[in-house]
């Protein structure tokens, strides 16, 4: 693992960030969904415009078939941060999505919640990527995120529920672990190069859930 300034095309980078203060930067169905949105939309080279995130809005497709900025491979929402799996497809690419994704979704969100200011703490975070094996670490420890809601000292203490960890995780929706765990399909995860590794469906699930046994995630803590 190492924090990276400059990315490379081809490789795969965790990214993250966080409201400043800590605030919480989703604080409804909506905003995850506008979020999600931006994720899908942003990753096109060419400008994008989104309307609203409203459930009955049309996709707000690119006009043109322009190259892609990056494939994401993984996310999670959280309360006041998020976590992202992203693999740069040109130059420039991870650097100008989590800018237009980060810069729409604040004005989005100041005009919606009528506040003005810096919703982010900083500039995005990032760790390269330069192995499959901590590819598969990254990956589970994004999708655990949202244990704290389960058993909130999980991290120092280890999961007193492993089971009820797992239903706990496969009913959250702000997440890409239900794509991995095979319970559904979201069409904008590039998820190939993991499945070659670790194929979707009960594959996953038992590589998982040796994580949640095995791993301490501390260490790997982006929120």
């Amino acid at each position: 693992m190492t924090v990276s300034r400059k990315f490379h095309n081809d490789e795969f980078y965790h990214t993250y960030n966080r409201g400043v203060d800590k605030r919480k930067i989703f604080r409804d169905y909506s905003d995850e969904r506008r979020f999600l949105k931006g994720c899908k939309q942003f990753r096109y080279e060419s400008p994008t415009l989104l309307r609203s995130a409203t459930e009955h809005d049309a996709p707000v497709e690119s006009s043109e078939k322009v190259q892609l900025l990056v494939d994401l491979a993984s996310f999670c929402l959280m309360g006041n941060h998020y976590h992202a799996l992203c693999k740069q497809r040109m130059d420039g690419g991870i650097s100008k999505f989590m800018s237009k994704l980060s810069s729409g979704y604040t004005k989005y969100f100041n005009k919606r919640w009528e506040r003005s200011g810096y919703l982010f703490q900083s500039r995005f975070q990032d760790e390269h990527i330069d192995d499959d094996g901590y590819l598969l670490r990254v990956l589970c420890y994004i999708h655990a995120n949202p244990l704290v809601y389960f058993q909130a000292d999980w991290k120092k203490e280890g999961l007193r529920d492993i089971n009820g960890a797992l239903d706990f995780l496969s009913r959250y929706r702000h997440s890409s672990h239900r794509h991995y765990m095979a319970l559904e399909d979201i069409s904008w995860i590039r998820s190939k190069f993991i499945e070659d590794i670790l194929p979707r469906g009960k594959e996953y699930q038992g590589f998982f859930t040796e994580y949640l046994q095995s791993v301490r995630p501390a260490g790997l803590d982006g929120g």
